[in-house]
């Protein structure tokens, strides 16, 4: 696949989709991602769901830093996991029970954030897509998942700091997404993606075989057919430092990185058994310096496991 499906898409997928079957675990989500790397490597999620079938909604905003990688030390954390559903959610302009407010500017294309939690943090911020959405399906299948880079404007005022946010991050979405409860498995899975700007970035959902994703290089974009992630952790913590990731895309224009990981985060997935250990990385890639996260996702249990057997306190590449 040279390009991506987005052509399945409609304005209509920027709102609310009917749910298709009655099992619990259906939702639909909105995610959001900004860095500020000169403000103590400053991360951000802005992430919130729906679960009709549940009669839930969730989510709300994450801020990182290189000061720690727990939790209940980072800048700001706020996360729900069993806040009510608005009745008639609109999410071209929608206002979560978490406090994030997400309006549809232009379809597919363009966002504002807002989000105002006095007096610990508050932000105005602009998501404009660099690029068309990134449906990764095949033929004939309905897409319940998009990608997009974007340039992210505005500030931010974190206790009363105003600090200017101006970076390339993504967004997605899901919908209509019947999820097996896999956090209660051993499941790891992996998420990276960077952008220099709207004609450098790269994109990989999982690696080996189940690879999705992209590589934008002089401003034009392609589908991976490979991918693949070598990892170095910390000894005693087991969180990733540095990273190479390579990849082939449908062009056959191969391309390796090698990624530093400057903050991270241990962050509790809300309503299921995992954690994602987020990291905001720097590489670079012809020459052009490429900013963007690497999303490391365990099942609770299988991160214990492994940390408990590893009697080196090394853990092996997932």
């Amino acid at each position: 696949m040279s390009e991506g499906q987005e052509r399945l898409l409609r304005d209509e997928d920027d709102n609310w989709h009917p749910v298709p079957t009655s099992r619990w675990f259906e939702h639909e989500t909105s995610w959001f991602a900004f860095y500020v790397p000169e403000h103590a490597n400053l991360g951000a999620w802005v992430f919130n769901y729906l679960r009709p079938n549940a009669g839930i909604s969730g989510g709300g905003v994450v801020l990182w830093d290189d000061t720690t990688w727990f939790h209940m030390e980072t800048p700001y954390y706020r996360h729900y996991a069993a806040m009510p559903i608005p009745a008639d959610p609109d999410l071209r302009d929608m206002h979560f029970p978490s406090g994030v407010s997400v309006k549809m500017i232009e379809p597919l294309q363009r966002y504002h954030l807002g989000f105002d939690d006095p007096p610990r943090l508050r932000f105005d911020l602009n998501f404009d897509g660099i690029m068309r959405p990134w449906v990764d399906v095949a033929e004939g299948v309905v897409p319940e998942h998009m990608d997009q880079m974007g340039h992210v404007t505005g500030y931010l005022e974190l206790y009363g700091e105003r600090i200017k946010v101006d970076s390339y991050a993504m967004r997605d979405r899901s919908w209509s997404n019947t999820r097996h409860e896999r956090w209660e498995t051993d499941a790891v899975g992996g998420y990276t993606c960077a952008a220099a700007d709207a004609s450098t970035s790269f994109f990989i959902m999982g690696y080996g075989p189940k690879k999705k994703g992209f590589l934008v290089r002089e401003g034009t974009r392609s589908g991976l057919v490979e991918g693949s992630r070598e990892i170095d952790r910390h000894p005693q913590d087991g969180y990733i430092t540095r990273m190479r990731i390579s990849g082939t895309d449908a062009l056959g224009r191969p391309f390796a990185v090698d990624c530093e990981c400057t903050s991270r985060i241990a962050m509790p997935i809300p309503g299921v058994g995992g954690v994602c250990w987020t990291s905001l990385f720097r590489c670079e890639l012809d020459g052009r310096e490429l900013w963007g996260e690497d999303q490391d996702f365990w099942s609770i249990y299988h991160w214990s496991e492994t940390r408990r057997n590893q009697s080196n306190r090394r853990l092996i590449s997932s």
